[in-house]
């Protein structure tokens, strides 16, 4: 109180930290002084406020609590206009809890010290019935909690000068709660700028306090602060076990289920993270972002109908978030309902009209309906908001080359390739534009670099092939293909090529293997039309050779098509396999209306292979 009294009708700023506020301002009043309570619960402007100080007598002192409201954008701004406060000639009590104070001489250094500079008030205590203020330590140690465990983004200078402010700290602090917050915050300090060791080290200082202490709460916060910290850096396996020690000692921590589920997530151990994301659920059903993440990860497993599920309830509760309709919409996309992807884009944008990827989703969703002048519209906005973005140069020009306008699209994937130039789908499109253009060579070095990137690429390998065809180099294709298909089993474009690769060098009875194998790819992907091709590319080889798989396309063809000039093809032919001969003298039996029901169950009782079972399926829809 001496302080105040010292300092009626001037300028003198404090920092009090008082756990009953409501009683200080009691035992200001009781000294005469006429208390103007400042209360910062929204964007009020602090030094607006207090510049009504003329119309306030000499005993008026301004008390200003409830600051975090503001936090984290007022203290920089105080920072600046420090100076200001000298002019206000009135005693300014800035009430506040430990954390708040702390979190003022962390990021508004010059404005804390701007107190002791000009009236060189002395850090001692001064405890009156309870009250606390200033900087000094308690009379009896009890503990003490900065809010810490929320991982936020900051500059490495930043951090460096919070280290700064809290070795400072720390040379003269004596309390064995505050020493363990101290080395606490230096630990997840350290941790953020990825020097684990000196992190490790406060953390083992902090830790042994606690467990002196007996402080369980301590140490639990310890675990959950580390949690934040290690996911936010992408510490995946460390955020598991910090993750791990908190739930030990308090299963009931929500947050930190979702921390270790993002973890689970970012090592594609999508099941565990459903697993914890539930878990928060059940203790919180409020809460949004598990609703949010557990669809994320539903979508990685492709089971978009109950991703579409959980963004729908993250949505119910907060309606506001752009991110969730995008990530709905990608869902949506997933199902190839491109019409409500593109509804949920729209609403993403609307909340958001600067959200880069919304535009970008919405075009691939117009790509995919093949409008390919509104995808480039929306592919422009996204280049318009961030011209780094090089994967939608890449989408851009494949939208360009959708078109047949080539010359663009090369110019496209070659802008992607500069921002990105480890983007191995821009390579392999940029690729096709220049086969498009009948510049096979440089398709092929395009393909070959995409390859080195990604030696995983099938369409890479199987597009380098069909260059090599139109250079007439049938072994290489035949060689790429090859490696398209042991990539991808299914690859059933890279089968009816290879066939037609080894045709063109009379290979007919690898070609025929080929054909077939697409045909019958064809028909379990329920493309009829393109089947019938390939199975008929077969039966034309009849010339050539008379192999059980030019017999067996016949077959299939006839069965598919119910074209007769099949059947008196197939006459001709020696059919020596006894599975297709009797397959083709039950379809003859078929025909002149007899029941071959109990052919077909003796035929089935046999051990068969997958591709015969394919024709019994036929023949009983005949």
């Amino acid at each position: 109180m001496n302080e105040l009294k010292l300092a009626k009708g001037k300028n003198c700023l404090i920092f009090a930290i008082s756990e009953r506020p409501a009683r200080l301002k009691e035992l200001i009043e009781s000294d005469g002084f006429d208390v103007r309570e400042l209360s910062l619960k929204g964007k009020e402007n602090l030094l607006e406020m207090l510049l009504t100080w003329e119309d306030t007598t000499e005993n008026t002192i301004y008390v200003v609590h409830e600051i975090a409201n503001q936090f984290p954008w007022v203290l920089p701004y105080l920072n600046l206009h420090r100076d200001l406060f000298f002019d206000i000639k009135r005693p300014v009590v800035v009430l506040g809890s430990e954390y708040e104070v702390t979190e003022i001489q962390k990021h508004a250094p010059d404005w804390f010290r701007f107190r002791s500079r000009t009236y060189e008030l002395k850090e001692e205590e001064l405890e009156e019935e309870g009250v606390i203020m200033s900087l000094a330590e308690l009379a009896e140690p009890k503990p003490l909690y900065y809010s810490l465990p929320v991982f936020v983004e900051e500059g490495e200078e930043e951090i460096k000068e919070r280290i700064k402010i809290d070795e400072y700290l720390l040379s003269s602090e004596h309390d064995d709660y505050k020493l363990a917050e101290l080395y606490m915050s230096l630990s997840l300090s350290y941790f953020k700028l990825r020097n684990f060791e000196r992190g490790e080290e406060y953390l083992r200082k902090s830790t042994a306090i606690r467990e002196k202490l007996k402080d369980n709460k301590g140490i639990l916060l310890n675990y959950g602060r580390l949690s934040s910290i290690f996911v936010g850096i992408g510490e995946y396996e460390k955020t598991i076990d910090a993750s791990n020690e908190a739930l030990k000692i308090d299963p009931g921590l929500a947050v930190v289920y979702i921390y270790r589920g993002i973890a689970y997530a970012e090592l594609k151990q999508h099941e565990r993270a459903i697993e914890d994301y539930k878990k928060t659920i059940a203790l919180n059903p409020d809460e949004a972002s598990a609703y949010y993440n557990r669809g994320i990860a539903y979508a990685n497993l492709k089971r978009y109908e109950r991703a579409i599920e959980d963004y729908g309830k993250a949505i119910a509760l907060n309606p506001n978030d752009a991110e969730v309709y995008n990530n709905r919409g990608l869902a949506y996309s997933g199902l190839s309902q491109q019409g409500r992807a593109i509804e949920d884009y729209n609403k993403a944008i609307a909340l958001n009209p600067n959200y880069a990827q919304a535009y970008n989703n919405r075009g691939n969703a117009y790509a995919r309906l093949k409008q390919y002048e509104q995808a480039i519209e929306d592919y422009n906005n996204t280049i318009e908001l961030n011209p780094s973005y090089a994967e939608t140069y890449n989408n851009r020009g494949t939208a360009y080359a959708r078109l047949n306008q080539h010359k663009r699209a090369i110019e496209d994937y070659s802008k992607a390739i500069e921002l990105n130039s480890n983007l191995a789908q821009a390579y392999n499109n940029r690729g096709n534009a220049y086969h498009g253009l009948n510049q096979h060579k440089r398709a092929i070095e395009d393909y070959s670099k995409a390859i080195a990137l990604n030696p995983n690429y099938a369409h890479a390998y199987s597009n380098r092939g069909n260059a090599y065809v139109d250079l007439k180099q049938y072994e290489r294709a035949i060689e790429d293909y090859g490696g398209a298909i042991a990539l991808n089993p299914d690859d059933v474009k890279a089968y009816g090529n290879r066939g037609k690769a080894h045709s063109a060098i009379r290979r007919y009875e690898e070609s025929a293997r080929d054909f077939k194998k697409a045909g019958i790819l064809f028909l379990s992907f329920e493309k009829v039309d393109d089947s019938v091709k390939h199975f008929s590319f077969c039966f034309d080889l009849r010339e050539e050779l008379k192999s059980e798989d030019v017999i067996h396309s016949g077959l299939a063809l006839f069965l598919i098509t119910l074209n007769p000039d099949i059947i008196i093809e197939l006459k001709q032919l020696q059919i020596e396999d006894e599975t297709l001969r009797k397959i083709f003298e039950l379809t003859l039996m078929k025909l002149q209306d007899e029941d071959i029901s109990e052919g077909i169950a003796m035929l089935e009782e046999k051990e068969q292979t997958e591709e015969n079972k394919i024709l019994f399926e036929l023949l009983k829809r005949l």
